[in-house]
């Protein structure tokens, strides 16, 4: 028979139970690994899941996985989390849709508003940059104002800018601000203006 050698090889096998790391005799063998290539999944309770790895990683790397969260593949489907062996956390990603904190743009002692009747409208966008661009709509007695303002990605802090509009009214215009993102991170205000 021919001699046949390939880089990676693949193959349908079915699992025994006893064939396992914990079984193996080190003192018994001369194996070397060719290189640092993944290698089967290993479940840490008896489970009728398999994953399959690929890829490549380190040559002393283990990775360790855990479901937080069964399903089906999809959006609301299973979730995953995984950590590097000896990490102390696991590391995942949920789709953005729940709130997960809170940060106010401008804070009173009384009570979380910037002006006498309040903020209102918001719409915020982020630049590929990190930059957070946040517009809002607020009213006083005299005058309705569209107020931009940016959070910087490496200080969390917040700053106005000069593309604040004012329109003199009673304080009951509502200017309804709107950011639109284009290309190149330029930033687009839409507001109501009334004459």
């Amino acid at each position: 028979m021919a001699e046949h050698v390939q880089d990676t090889y693949r193959a349908v096998l079915i699992p025994h139970r006893q064939v396992k790391v914990d079984n193996f005799d080190a003192a018994d063998s001369t194996i070397t690994e060719a290189g640092p290539r993944p290698g089967a999944a290993i479940a840490q309770q008896d489970t009728e899941m398999a994953l399959e790895t690929s890829g490549t990683q380190s040559a002393d790397g283990a990775l360790r996985i855990k479901v937080i969260r069964a399903g089906f593949p999809g959006r609301q489907g299973a979730g995953f989390a995984w950590k590097q062996d000896g990490d102390t956390d696991f590391r995942g990603w949920d789709v953005p849709q729940p709130l997960t904190g809170f940060e106010a743009v401008f804070w009173n002692a009384l009570f979380p508003v910037r002006v006498q009747r309040g903020t209102r409208h918001p719409d915020a966008i982020t630049l590929s940059d990190g930059t957070i661009v946040l517009s809002f709509s607020s009213n006083d007695a005299t005058n309705s104002t569209v107020d931009v303002e940016t959070r910087d990605p490496d200080t969390f802090a917040w700053s106005a800018t000069a593309a604040d509009y004012t329109e003199a009214s009673d304080g009951t215009f509502e200017l309804h601000s709107a950011l639109v993102l284009g290309p190149n991170d330029d930033v687009w205000l839409y507001h109501l203006v009334y004459d």
